[in-house]
């Protein structure tokens, strides 16, 4: 990795053994944490010579700075507390309070907590799916337009790309759009932090005209967890207001470790191109070879599907009836030692980066050719075997916002019993933590169908209460 000056002066700092009468309270001991004793070593706080994240002025504000001339952004911010920090300081920064806003409804929940929060009035956005898979598509320029010309008072746009399963959307036609209309974008690029460092990758919002972009870093690049970076570059942001709801958001004790993680993969980042170069290679080597599978199938959307697709992320579709995601992922866990990053009903998601040991491809291919082959024979032209439906959220009718409806009084019925009664909570399958309802929506057929399919094949379900059996919603007045 390529060191950053803030890396530096951590290494140098902790070399001259400084007594630290200073916080966090393990005081740099080596001795006493086990596999944590060489990170705490260099985890310290804001000492003299380290710079105020808060109000930076010497090494943070470099860089910053630093981070910004690489980007090619108007400024840039390292985050500390995730994507999600950045998603609640952008949409409390552009959005004054009670604004209507359009939001892709395949959003993160980040985006739903900052809608909640500045109590703004949401025009949802639904992309197409992709029948066999239930992936969403992109965000269709011409949606965006429709909706604009429909309500004329949204004040911006909020919209995921790429997804979580690499579909990227024509980020530079939707800012047009925007712009034309003389409101800001702003795109949670959380998944495609990697864009920007190599010309075969998609290319990323912040140079497709985005106005704010929100990527996470630890991702898919070699940066510590819980790492991000927020970029402006947009003459529609007060970036005066945004940097102030950006230190709102954040811890004001915040980590160095991070910050020194962010600068070096960074710097690094954009310095290797041969490793980006050969990276690549050994994917589209590992992407070839699972062309052969039957059962199996690695998923690449139409282009009807996408402006671009991500070919970093490895999204698994089981083609036979008898397996679903979550089967997959525990067969390649408990047999073969490969840990997926998430299992839907129908795929699974395995996340490269140029980080990867190449050799894993290796591996990675013949845990699946196995499985392929134990599974039996099924047509490979056959994608019509798993029937399960995708989370249906497109018909759901919104009485009132999420400000409101999370305010009024609830109670918890059974998930029968709330058949067009108004959502409480937001119930969600996590990962990926997009909602299956919102507070404010009414609960429809479909949604408690989705709700049952994914309990059914044991995914996590986030929202449910009384052993997963009740749901919350709103009280009606006569209650």
């Amino acid at each position: 990795m390529k060191k950053g000056k803030l890396e530096d002066k951590l290494t140098q700092y902790v070399s001259e053994e400084y007594i630290p009468f200073h916080m966090p309270g393990h005081k740099r001991n080596t001795e006493k944490y086990g596999i944590l004793n060489e990170v705490n070593r260099y985890d310290i706080t804001e000492i003299d010579g380290f710079d105020n994240y808060h109000h930076p002025t010497g090494i943070i504000k470099e860089e910053f700075e630093e981070a910004s001339r690489i980007y090619g952004s108007d400024e840039s911010f390292y985050l500390v507390n995730g994507c999600s920090c950045g998603v609640l300081a952008a949409v409390s920064a552009v959005f004054d309070r009670g604004s209507t806003v359009l939001v892709a409804r395949n959003c993160h929940k980040s985006v739903y907590n900052a809608i909640y929060m500045q109590e703004l009035t949401a025009v949802y956005i639904y992309p197409d799916t992709d029948r066999d898979t239930g992936i969403y598509a992109a965000v269709s320029p011409d949606m965006i337009k429709a909706a604009l010309e429909e309500h004329t008072d949204i004040k911006g746009i909020i919209i995921t790309s790429p997804t979580y399963e690499g579909i990227v959307s024509d980020i530079k036609e939707i800012a047009k759009i925007a712009h034309k209309n003389k409101i800001p974008l702003i795109v949670d690029e959380a998944h495609g932090a990697h864009f920007n460092f190599y010309s075969k990758f998609p290319e990323s919002a912040l140079d497709m005209g985005a106005d704010i972009v929100i990527q996470g870093l630890h991702k898919t690049m070699p940066s510590l967890t819980q790492t991000a970076v927020m970029h402006v570059k947009s003459s529609l942001v007060d970036r005066e207001r945004l940097r102030r709801y950006i230190s709102i958001y954040q811890t004001t004790s915040p980590s160095y470790l991070f910050m020194a993680s962010i600068g070096s993969c960074i710097r690094s980042a954009a310095d290797m191109q041969q490793e980006f170069e050969l990276y690549y290679e050994n994917l589209s080597r590992l992407r070839k070879k699972c062309e052969g599978l039957i059962n199996l199938r690695l998923y690449e959307p139409d282009k009807n599907m996408c402006h671009d697709f991500d070919a970093s992320k490895l999204v698994l579709v089981t083609q036979n009836a008898d397996i679903d995601g979550r089967t997959l992922a525990g067969i390649l866990k408990e047999r073969y030692k490969i840990e997926t990053e998430m299992a839907s009903l129908k795929y699974i998601i395995l996340m490269t980066s140029v980080c990867d040991d190449f050799s894993h491809y290796d591996r990675l291919y013949e845990a699946l050719a196995e499985t392929d082959r134990n599974l039996g024979n099924v047509s490979k032209d056959r994608k019509d075997v798993i029937t399960i439906p995708q989370i249906e959220v497109k018909n759901q009718k919104a009485v009132y916002s999420i400000y409101k409806a999370l305010n009024m009084d609830g109670e918890d019925v059974d998930l029968d019993a709330s058949l067009n009664r108004m959502a409480g909570d937001y119930v969600y399958v996590y990962p990926p933590g997009i909602p299956i309802i919102v507070p404010g929506e009414i609960i429809s057929e479909g949604t408690i169908r989705s709700i049952k399919m994914y309990k059914q094949h044991s995914l996590e379900v986030i929202g449910l209460t009384h052993g997963d059996k009740q749901i919350k919603v709103v009280k009606t007045q006569e209650e």
